[in-house]
This record gives structure tokens, C-alpha cells and sequence, in this order.
């Protein structure tokens, strides 16, 4: 055996194939009926954004605003405050409850919203079923060595 190859630190889970493709197929059904709510909801561009916008964003303004405040006190006019009046509470709660669910999938499942929630991968696994190209492995020459990982 090689002893060079480095060993894959990460356990692989298979991804929960039900939740996988009842979450695609609720999508697309919605979709096709001309909500986008759940694409929307589950793309984790978008979900990034909304975290980013409503739980960082006030938090720039509020340390911008912080510093406004202490440079003005020294005679210092290079900074503005910088108002925040549309915080929501729901589009907060529903971004950091999120984002909470996500790193809780990461640390005990995982990559299970990647491998079964995130719809491009559920997508592409029903994609590689049809696929023209395989790899494929010849099991009486295997000697285990890990190579091909």
C-alpha cells in the first residue's frame, strides 16, 4: 500500500434518497404551479443572502456607526451615520433559523443538506442514472489500495 496517499479525514454518508427527491419533486411541482417560494427558499445563494443581509448587514451599520460616533468626538468628519429602518423580524428569525439548521446538518449529519437537500445535487443524481458514461472497476484486479478514491 501507498503510504503517500493521504486518507480521507471525512466519513461518506449516503444521502437520504427519499428527503432527496421528495424535496426535488415538491419543487418542482410547485414550481410548475408558478410558485417560486420554495426554489427560492432552498438556494443556498439565496439563503447566504438573506443571512448576510439581515444578520451581518446591522452589524456593519451599527460598528460604522460606533465608530462615526467616536471619530466625531475627536473632531473627525470622514464617516456618516448610516440608518437601518427595514429590519424584519420574520425574514431575520427565518435566516438565522437557517442558518442554525444548517451548521446543526453540518455537525451532526454532515453533509446531509448538500447530498439531500440542496436540489442541483438531487438534480444531477437523477441525471447520472442516465448516464452514457460509467466508471467502472475491475473487482478481481482491486487490491484495495485506494487509488482510484
Amino acid at each position: 500500500m501507498n503510504e503517500n496517499i493521504k486518507k480521507n479525514p471525512y466519513k461518506f454518508l449516503k444521502p437520504v434518497n427519499l428527503l432527496r427527491y421528495g424535496v426535488l419533486a415538491l419543487t418542482i411541482v410547485t414550481s410548475l404551479a408558478g410558485s417560486m417560494f420554495l426554489l427560492i427558499q432552498l438556494d443556498p445563494f439565496s439563503v447566504f443572502g438573506k443571512a448576510a443581509v439581515q444578520l451581518f448587514k446591522p452589524v456593519y451599520i451599527g460598528i460604522n456607526n460606533l465608530l462615526n460616533y467616536i471619530l466625531q468626538y475627536f473632531g473627525n468628519y470622514s464617516l456618516y451615520t448610516v440608518n437601518y429602518n427595514w429590519f424584519d423580524i420574520v425574514t431575520f428569525i427565518f435566516a438565522l433559523s437557517f442558518l442554525i439548521l444548517i451548521i446543526i446538518f453540518a455537525y451532526f449529519k454532515g453533509k446531509l443538506y448538500c447530498n439531500s437537500i440542496y436540489l442541483v445535487v438531487a438534480f444531477l443524481g437523477l441525471a447520472s442514472k442516465i448516464s452514457l458514461f460509467r466508471i467502472t472497476i475491475n473487482k478481481e484486479s482491486c487490491n484495495s489500495c485506494g487509488l482510484c478514491a
